[in-house]
Order: structure tokens, then sequence, then C-alpha cells
């Protein structure tokens, strides 16, 4: 996994009529026409996956997979192990057991055995048919004041849990707490105030290495009530939680909860770029990329068209880049 917030907020709730699931070539089918070889998928830029949550034709979570190179391509739909899921779960991709594939990443905040925030992982070998992880974390159950990022944060080779405590802080700050993917997550790496003020509602979040620095940075996203009219970006260094490396307006115009939003290295000059999902009231009429150039973020790098229809509240997205 190379970036990955996980969004908790509430979505907009969308006409049951949107989720038709028609392309331009034909009918969407859940069935894989071929085996998919996500190993194979490395391309310049990341993929876009998109995690379909209840109201399946598998009657399970669900999960598509769209080349960066080409977003009017499907390269993966699919059903999972995993059963329809609901709002107490977020979702990530990573290649977890090292193998070149991408896996799926279930984080399950509350209603859960262990009374903890779990982790569930699905083995992409297997086409998510197999779990290679279920466990509790040293995290309790959380909630809504919680949002989630999936990413390496000491450069150990292990990916971490990242569990960004927006509101209702002891230390009136956004708070980070870095669960220790080395240790399948019964261990604290970081638990710290940052530089951010109490967020929640208006802000969305990501986590990737902004800057190349070998650790994990926290990307707030402003999406509405900001002083210069556009989405903004704040990005807390995570070798220092109380600085930021960027402070800036973006190309994008105020957004709201029919964007979703990740980060990662788009056109690989080594800086992040925002990834921006419109998922409805779109001009094509299917789901919206919109990147912004990480260098430059009054520029977009990508703006277009994929070949998802319109999506919602039920789904979840992450990008993800086979690497080398």
């Amino acid at each position: 996994m190379n970036n990955t917030i996980i969004n908790n907020k509430k979505r907009y709730k969308t006409p049951a009529i949107v989720i038709s699931m028609m392309l331009v070539s034909g009918m969407f089918s859940i069935a894989a026409t071929q085996e998919p070889n996500l190993a194979a998928a490395q391309t310049p830029s990341p993929d876009l996956f998109a995690f379909k949550k209840s109201g399946t034709k598998s009657n399970s979570t669900e999960v598509y997979a769209i080349p960066g190179t080409n977003p009017q391509q499907l390269l993966l739909q699919t059903g999972t192990a995993l059963p329809e899921t609901d709002e107490t779960y977020e979702f990530a991709v990573d290649d977890w057991n090292h193998d070149g594939t991408a896996d799926i990443v279930a984080i399950k905040m509350s209603d859960t055995k262990s009374n903890s925030t779990e982790v569930e992982v699905l083995d992409g070998a297997s086409n998510f048919t197999t779990f290679l992880l279920d466990t509790g974390t040293a995290l309790p159950d959380t909630d809504e004041t919680y949002d989630f990022g999936f990413d390496d944060w000491n450069n150990d080779g292990s990916s971490d849990l990242v569990a960004i405590k927006m509101t209702n802080t002891a230390t009136n700050s956004t708070e980070v707490q870095v669960l220790d993917g080395a240790s399948n997550f019964t261990a604290f790496l970081v638990q710290t105030s940052t530089a951010l003020p109490e967020t929640g509602d208006g802000f969305d979040f990501a986590v990737d290495d902004w800057n190349n620095d070998g650790t994990a940075d926290v990307i707030a996203i402003k999406m509405a009530n900001t002083q210069s009219n556009s989405t903004e970006i704040q990005v807390v260094s995570g070798a220092d939680p109380q600085k930021f490396l960027v402070q800036t307006s973006t190309a994008l115009p105020q957004a709201g909860e029919e964007f979703d939003f990740a980060a990662d290295d788009w056109n690989n000059d080594g800086t992040s770029d925002l990834v921006a999902i419109k998922m409805i009231d779109t001009e094509t009429n299917g789901t919206e990329l919109h990147v912004i150039s990480g260098a430059n973020p009054q520029q977009f790098l990508v703006q277009t068209g994929t070949a998802l229809p319109e999506t919602g509240e039920t789904y979840d997205f992450d990008t993800w880049k086979a690497r080398s």
C-alpha cells in the first residue's frame, strides 16, 4: 500500500437508480471474465480501487480496480470472502505479504468480537477469497471521530495502521496514533498531538510520504469554508508532527461529501499528489478522477471520467501501485 486514508465520514446519499452498474461496453458482471493479474498492473500511475460495501449482487463486499493509465478500462470486478459490510468498516489496499499483488485491508471500527478496532486482510493472489490476517488491535473500538490511514510509517517494510482522532482529544488538537504492522497492531509506534487543531466535519485525510523522506505524513484536506474558496491541504510531517510541510490552496474548488480523497505519487516526480474521486453529480454521469499536483497544487494532472458509474455512500476508494 502506498498511501491511504480510510474515510469514515457520512456519505452523501444517492438515489437507488444510480447504482445500476451499467458500463459503455455493456452490463456490469460481478464475476471476472478472467483471473486478474494485479501484480502485473505496475504502471506509471497508480490504480484506483473501489469497494462496494452493501447492495451488491454477490451479497459480499465487492472490489473494482481501474488502471490509472486508462481509467475507462476495468481491470477487475469481483466479490470477496468478506460479507456485505456497513459504516463500521473502512477499506484500503496494500501488498501485505510482499508477493507483488494488491491485498484488501478491511478495518472494523466498532461492534467487534475483540472489543477493539480490528484489521482483516484479504489475499489478492486468491482473488480475495482467503484471509491473510484477521485480528484485534491495541486500539479500542473507535467511532466517527476517527479517520484511518494505512502506510509503512517507519519504513521497516511492514504497513502500519494510522488512526487519526479528529475531535474530543485531550490535547485539543488532531491526534495521531500509529499501530505497528510488524507486531500485528498490538503495539503503538506513535501516540501524539499534531500542529493541526481539532478538525472533524469538512475535513478528509490521507496518509502518504509526501516529501519522500522515508516517514509517512498526514495530509489534512479541508473541503469547505476555506479562506481561498478552494479545497485546501495541510500536510503534517510524520517525522515531526508539530510541523507543517505544506499549507496551501489547490486548483480544486470547495468540495463536499460527493468527493472521496487519497494521496499518491501519480506522476512519479517524488512528491505525493492529491487524488480526488468525485462519486456523484458529475458531468460524465460516472465516477470521476481529479488529480492535483503535489509539486504545484494549482495544477491538475488528471481530470477524467472512469469506467465506474456514479457511486456514493456505499463505496470506499483507495489507490495502489505495484513496487519494483
